[in-house]
């Protein structure tokens, strides 16, 4: 017998050992085998094949790589080194072999997916599903590589092709649970939440245990408004997976859009301990827990509490050194709730802006070239941003100016986030010159913005969207101002001016702006003249009792500050006839914590305060409509609702306060030049709201007056004059920015 067929001889042994189970005995006899012969390269592939079952990956490779020396066209022990190499790490080096593998044998059906895999953790999401799309293309019925080809798609952002690929898997192996998860989370994606509840009620029927899917399960709960029941699911999904970050960061999440401050401030400081056990340990989870503002504030003793708690804490987050990757993501909230605080915001909006740039200083993104190089004779380039130019306040507010500017004079770029159009994000689209739709990636939006060479950028609103928020950071045109859309200061730096009215504003107003704050003399809004309404049915809709008179206050619930309280318990005890008729939260639950408020602030008449579920636009002027008196909220009033109001004819009870927030609805009366219904204080309040509602004489030539002024407010070409010469002004230089 010749040195060759020993070899063998020992091989065969070391393989029929090996399917005995005797793994070191099948490893020592082809150990033998290759060192009688080692020039067989199947002997070194299949020890190689051995070692890598006892978890020896680097003999086993060394051996793989013998075999290839041998014999270069061995398609077996590129696959299995390959597998080899993506075991140990190196993702760059098993695709290469996996490619290898593929073109020696093209129909290589395990190979082709294995590439995908290794592709796949290089994030090489584009070239890992063609691999995984050749894998399913040879074998239909190859469910893993339907299901590898759906994650890939997901990472790509192309979920409806994930869906499919989910699907695909799913006919082949119905009873996955895992694969229905992530057919969920697609779902998710795109906004089918119903679609993706029933997915997730799937994989829990098949795993009951399974932590990811009772997660997702909360998640398409909360986004169907359905709070509380997802709380059970995230605390399911924690119960079962203790140190499972992304579910308390949802549970945080779910507590605070139900209101909930304490509890989502218990579960992010939770996710700090899971971190490191300080504030260091898990930066997200630091910011969150600062950020935790109830949508219904308890007391204004609560309200300046967790304001120094703020205070305090921004001067110690990020100061060792750790650093956000993509705010967005990682916060997904804004500092939003600090203006229905009726505190001056300055201070701590600008501390938020400073800690943020601290731990994320690629916000503070300039471009190569940021000054445009103009001729007098150039047009002026104006940028308009929000994430809310459809059919919303902002774009009602906004759509005006954008379609009316000299267009001698100036160009208008419309920037807006993706979604479905609808007819008013059509009409400001047509108004505009040019329609620039983001993608929501800071990095690929900020050089998108930036490459319009823009002479000035115009954000309507900032601090209700956390991506145009975090967006704002950056320097993207040598001019960049805000307005009013949501009526308080962002305290960031390259924000250089703040557009208000002289109507708004008090003599104090510009110690409440980080930015240079510009008093137009009209209110830079050019706001079209809705529709006249037809006859509109009466409280009867609503089953509201004939009786009673209504004081209807129809703004969001966390306007209602906790000073206005007695305010209104003391209108309800004047008025035993009276109903105070209020409008749902967002937030199902808010409705109770704020009912709870009233119940302790005026426990008597609380019950005569009625919550209407949330309306739309015709039922919401049917509301009005059936007031004997409609009121604002001080401190935080009306703005599009009041246009609203006005535009039907409908008085309204305004008490100014401080800041712009609280006094847009007395600048408005103040342009129809009617004061009769402007508050000085509480009891003045009280009685223009008793009045309004019991006096029909004084009501009646109110709404007159209204009915006969109101045109001032709307169409007032003026205001685009006013706001065209402050960006001729802002591009000129005549305006020093602070």
């Amino acid at each position: 017998m010749d040195k060759r067929e020993q070899a063998i001889s020992h091989a065969v042994r070391g393989e029929q050992l090996a399917a005995g189970g005797k793994l070191d005995e099948a490893v020592s006899a082809f150990r033998e085998a290759a060192s009688i012969d080692p020039q067989i390269a199947g002997i070194h592939h299949n020890l190689g094949l051995l070692l890598r079952r006892q978890g020896l990956t680097g003999e086993a490779m060394e051996c793989y790589r013998r075999a290839i020396a041998l014999e270069p066209d061995y398609v077996d022990a590129y696959y299995n080194l390959g597998n080899a190499l993506f075991e140990s790490g190196q993702p760059e080096d098993a695709a290469r072999s996996f490619q290898k593998a593929v073109h020696l044998k093209p129909d290589f059906v395990e190979a082709h997916f294995n590439l995908g895999n290794a592709l796949k953790g290089q994030g090489a999401f584009e070239e890992a599903a063609l691999s995984f799309q050749k894998a399913v293309d040879l074998r239909p019925e190859y469910a893993f590589a339907h299901y590898n080809l759906g994650h890939v798609f997901q990472e790509l952002g192309r979920l409806i092709e994930a869906a499919a690929s989910y699907r695909k898997a799913l006919a082949i192996l119905p009873d996955d649970a895992e694969i229905h998860y992530s057919l969920g989370v697609a779902l998710i994606g795109q906004g089918d939440f119903e679609a993706a509840l029933d997915c997730y009620r799937r994989a829990l029927g098949i795993d009951a245990n399974h932590a990811q899917a009772h997660a997702g399960m909360g998640n398409a709960l909360r986004k169907l408004g359905r709070g509380e029941e997802a709380l059970g699911h995230f605390q399911t999904a924690i119960a079962l997976k203790p140190d499972f970050e992304d579910a308390l960061n949802r549970l945080g999440n779910a507590y605070l859009e139900m209101g909930e401050a304490d509890e989502a401030r218990t579960c992010f400081r939770r996710m700090i301990e899971l971190g490191a056990g300080s504030y260091g340990g898990n930066l997200r989870a630091a910011i969150k827990s600062l950020m935790c503002f109830p949508a219904i504030d308890k007391s204004t003793d609560e309200i300046d509490r967790l304001r120094r708690e703020l205070a305090d804490g921004l001067k110690t987050v990020g100061l060792n050194g750790e650093t956000l990757e993509n705010p967005v993501w990682d916060i997904g909230l804004t500092n939003f709730l600090l203006a229905y605080h009726d505190r001056n915001d300055r201070s701590l909006q600008q501390g938020i802006a400073e800690m943020y740039l601290r731990v994320c200083p690629s916000l503070d993104w300039t471009p190569g070239q940021v000054s445009r190089q103009r001729n007098a004779s150039d047009k002026i380039r104006v940028g308009a941003l929000s994430a809310f130019f459809h059919n919303h306040t902002i774009g009602k507010l906004n759509r005006g100016w954008i379609e009316h500017l000299d267009r001698d004079r100036f160009e208008v770029v419309v920037f807006r986030l993706p979604g479905e159009p609808d007819k008013l994000s059509t009409l400001i689209d047509a108004a505009a010159d040019q329609v620039v739709v983001l993608q929501k990636d800071l990095d690929t939006d900020r050089a998108r913005i930036a490459a319009e060479d823009l002479d000035i950028l115009f954000y309507p609103e900032i601090g209700m969207d956390p991506f145009t928020y975090f967006l704002a950071f950056s320097r993207l045109a040598p001019m960049q101002a805000v307005t009013w859309g949501h009526p308080d200061t962002t305290g960031i730096p390259n924000i250089d001016y703040f557009l208000s009215a002289e109507g708004l504003e008090t003599p104090e107003s510009d110690d409440h702006y980080s930015e240079t704050l510009i008093r137009l003399k009209h209110l830079p809004v050019f706001y079209s003249s809705p529709p006249a309404l037809a006859a509109l049915p009466g409280r009867d809709h609503f089953g509201l009792p004939q009786g009673a008179r209504l004081y209807v206050i129809a703004q969001t619930l966390f306007k209602f500050h906790p000073s206005f309280d007695a305010v209104l318990g003391r209108l309800l005890k004047a008025d035993p006839d009276g109903r105070l008729i209020l409008i749902s939260g967002n937030n199902p639950h808010w409705d109770g914590l704020l009912r709870e408020r009233f119940e302790a602030a005026f426990p008597e008449e609380a019950g005569r305060v009625v919550f209407l579920p949330r309306m739309d636009g015709a039922d919401y002027m049917v509301l009005l409509g059936s007031a004997d008196a409609l009121l604002d909220t001080p401190h935080f009033g009306g703005g599009n609702s009041s246009y609203e109001a006005f535009s039907a004819g409908i008085p309204i009870v305004a008490w100014p306060t401080n800041f712009l927030r609280g006094r847009i609805t007395c600048a408005q009366y103040q342009v129809m030049g009617i004061l009769d219904l402007i508050a000085q204080d509480a009891e003045s309040y009280v009685d223009l709201a008793l009045r309004l509602a019991q006096d029909m004489p004084f009501r009646e030539e109110m709404k007159k007056r209204i009915k006969d002024n109101s045109h001032k407010l709307f169409e007032n070409h003026e205001a685009v004059r006013a706001l065209e010469r402050f960006f001729q002004d802002a591009v000129d230089g005549t305006l020093s920015p602070r």
